[in-house]
């Protein structure tokens, strides 16, 4: 697999857990890769979802995991899109959400709660609320013109 280098452009800390960083690749990527289509997780609730993880049981294999997308709720004083999933286990955090239907990403997964009998609840930072916080976090320490850049990147 390849590696490519990367820097970070900022950090932030969603619910006081140093869970996301903004990256820009310092060099393209190969011919025929691009980056993941993102999307509004508006309209997502009942929609099946994709997310690529490095659980801990398999360490050196990276795996899929799928589920479902549950109606929207308040956590914290902010919209969240919590997904519900047979397979999910810590070593998911910071995948993608992957909305089947739709194609694109709805999230990040950032918190797995207590499993129980039947599934596993996760709760994502939608790509809505990331951008939020990119917005206040990031375009201050950008050149001028450097947000809308980002933005109109796939």
């Amino acid at each position: 697999m390849a590696k490519f280098g990367a820097g970070l452009v900022s950090g932030f800390a969603p619910a006081d857990a140093q869970d996301v960083a903004f990256l820009r690749l310092k060099e393209p990527p190969p011919d025929g890769v691009r980056p993941l289509s993102r999307g509004s997780s508006q309209g997502a609730a009942r929609h099946p979802f994709q997310e690529f993880g490095l659980p801990s049981a398999s360490p050196e294999e990276r795996i899929w995991e799928d589920g479902h997308i549950l109606e929207e709720t308040l956590m914290q004083g902010r919209k969240v899109m919590p997904l519900k999933s047979l397979e999910v286990t810590p070593g998911f955090s910071g995948s993608h959400v992957f909305d089947s239907a739709a194609g694109w990403m709805v999230g990040m997964a950032n918190a797995i709660a207590a499993r129980d009998e039947s599934a596993a609840r996760i709760w994502p930072i939608s790509t809505e609320n990331l951008i939020e916080e990119a917005r206040r976090k990031v375009a201050s320490n950008l050149a001028a013109g450097e947000w809308d850049k980002i933005l109109q990147e796939p």
